[in-house]
């Protein structure tokens, strides 16, 4: 869901219509028929966009694969900063790169689509929404990794927004702190295969 939001802000507008590839946005099958999963239900709603899905089953209909192009030549990055910018540029390279007769004119066909793009006021918020109790060396635990609150809210509970990269702690609807997000070793040991 993030990432949409992202690309709706980079882009500053929204498709009448998105059509989606990947396994991702079909929560069942039920016959011939896919249900979108609750995500992609909430953008669809927030952005009053439409969505379809493709037939996985036909070859022809499979889009490229950007990521691969994108992050296969850099093996190794300094920073979560340095990950970021590499899509966008990657993006920004394929989409100006004019090689056959298939992608002759790429260019003004990119800027005839990001025109009829229709606009977006309102971002809409991608977190998730917790309640944590703030323990006597006023920190909260969230997710094996603490983070610090003000002493004056010892023992009180407060409203935690876990973003991607931050999180930002309430107080009566007041935004007490922001912190960057910390994922901890022993959280990533879990989706490593042992071999």
């Amino acid at each position: 869901m993030e990432s949409h939001h992202n690309s709706v802000r980079e882009v500053t507008g929204v498709l009448s219509m998105t059509v989606y590839e990947n396994m991702l946005a079909i929560k069942k099958f039920v016959g011939a028929e896919k249900r979108p999963t609750e995500a992609l239900i909430r953008l669809s709603n927030f952005y009053q966009c439409h969505y379809r899905f493709c037939n996985a089953r036909a070859g022809w209909k499979k889009g490229e694969y950007v990521r691969r192009k994108a992050f296969s030549v850099f093996l190794r990055f300094d920073s979560l900063e340095e990950v970021q910018n590499q899509l966008p540029t990657t993006c920004k390279h394929i989409n100006t790169e004019e090689g056959s007769l298939s992608t002759v004119g790429k260019q003004t066909k990119l800027e005839a689509e990001l025109a009829a793009l229709r606009a977006c006021h309102n971002e809409m918020g991608c977190f998730e929404l917790d309640t944590y109790k703030v323990d006597k060396w006023s920190t909260i635990c969230m997710k094996v990794s603490h983070y610090s609150v003000p002493d004056t809210l010892v023992s009180k509970l407060v409203d935690v927004k876990i973003y991607s990269e931050k999180v930002v702690m309430l107080y009566n609807n007041q935004k007490v702190v922001v912190h960057e997000r910390i994922y901890h070793l022993a959280f990533t040991l879990k989706y490593r295969k042992v071999k």
